[in-house]
């Protein structure tokens, strides 16, 4: 692959090595990044485990103590004034008997669930996290916890990752180019010098800008080579 036709610039060793470096940096970040987001994503969902968990353990001695009609109570008032949590109660033929989850899971244990999108509201769907318990004579608990919190968590944390690393490789590249145009006047008053040289302008000397760096230090070397050589 030719690369004639891109700016001197954009050919440089130093555009190159900062093109590389620059990868090397977003591909490290890019690795830590995934791995405190995984991390952040696994403690919320710990949280809003344990915070079911508590829950239903709460509700089932409440069953076992209170009864059905005490615990549908319970959840009737925790619906409407403590919606933390969603919960639903079913009998042993599904019938709903309380709680304001969408259905109840098919089988017990963890699952997330959906709301189906309906008509004026076509595009609000929500997504629960829930867990599903048997307690007795057939009757049903669940309680879940609302995803969309950890949902926008996790969005604004890819967000964020995203602009971070565009904004770097921006700078990167930018930085990498005006290193290039650094080192490419320092090439050139090199090569205009030696060009005057050839033409007869014998007593031509690269310019020294005084920042002893290793361009500075080659182009002294060599006004003391033309130095002796035209002595």
């Amino acid at each position: 692959m030719s690369f004639g036709h891109l700016p001197r610039a954009l050919r440089t060793a130093s555009f190159r090595l900062a093109i590389f470096y620059a990868l090397l940096f977003a591909g490290s970040a890019l690795i830590l990044g995934s791995i405190v987001y995984w991390t952040v994503q696994t403690s919320l969902k710990r949280q809003m485990d344990e915070r079911i968990n508590a829950e239903i353990e709460l509700l089932r001695q409440e069953f076992r103590s209170e009864g059905l009609q005490e615990l549908i109570r319970e959840i009737g008032e925790r619906a409407a004034y403590f919606p933390v949590l969603d919960y639903l109660v079913v009998d042993d033929k599904g019938n709903r008997l309380a709680g304001n989850l969408p259905y109840m899971p098919s089988a017990s244990g963890w699952t997330d669930i959906e709301t189906e999108p309906r008509a004026p509201n076509p595009d609000a769907e929500r997504s629960f996290h829930v867990r599903s318990v048997y307690l007795a004579d057939g009757i049903r608990l669940a309680v879940g916890d609302d995803l969309e919190p950890l949902e926008a968590i996790e969005r604004a944390f890819l967000e964020a990752l995203g602009i971070a690393l565009l904004a770097f490789l921006v700078l990167s590249l930018t930085g990498g180019f005006v290193l290039s145009m650094g080192f490419l006047r320092q090439v050139d008053d090199i090569t205009h010098t030696a060009e005057a040289i050839i033409r007869g302008e014998l007593t031509s000397r690269i310019p020294l800008r005084e920042t002893n760096d290793n361009f500075d230090r080659l182009s002294r070397t060599l006004n003391r080579m033309l130095d002796r050589i035209l002595i």
